[in-house]
């Protein structure tokens, strides 16, 4: 079964009229290693002829996931952040390089998030 896309059509249509044109980023949140799920949006991205950026946690990122990268066009692993753990103090706004901590150390993990990811 397939969603009912018309409404959407219907309004891309609209906007394509008056020329106008919507600007997408479509994200997978959270990626560290292949599986069914990454499979299953490969597939989607193939069909619809869109890239998907995969949003990768390189402390965690397998080299599975590479290689699975590697071989997929659709999918564009970009950085996000280092360990995704929440460094914020208790009742503020998780955040992983918020402000309260040292610019030097966030500066640091960002740039090994970078590298890592390149070297996988």
């Amino acid at each position: 079964m397939s969603p009912d896309r018309s409404p959407l059509d219907a309004e891309l249509a609209r906007w394509e009229a008056r020329g106008l044109t919507l600007p997408l980023w479509w994200r997978d949140d959270d990626a560290v290693a292949p599986g069914p799920a990454l499979d299953r949006l490969n597939a989607l991205a193939d069909a619809q002829g869109l890239p998907v950026h995969l949003a990768v946690i390189p402390a965690h990122a397998e080299p599975a996931l590479a290689e699975i990268v590697a071989a997929r066009p659709c999918l564009i692993p970009v950085v996000h952040g280092w360990a995704h753990e929440t460094r914020a103090p208790p009742g503020e706004k998780k955040a992983e390089f918020g402000a309260h901590r040292p610019l030097e150390t966030r500066i640091d993990e960002a740039a090994r998030g970078l590298v890592r990811l390149r070297s996988l």
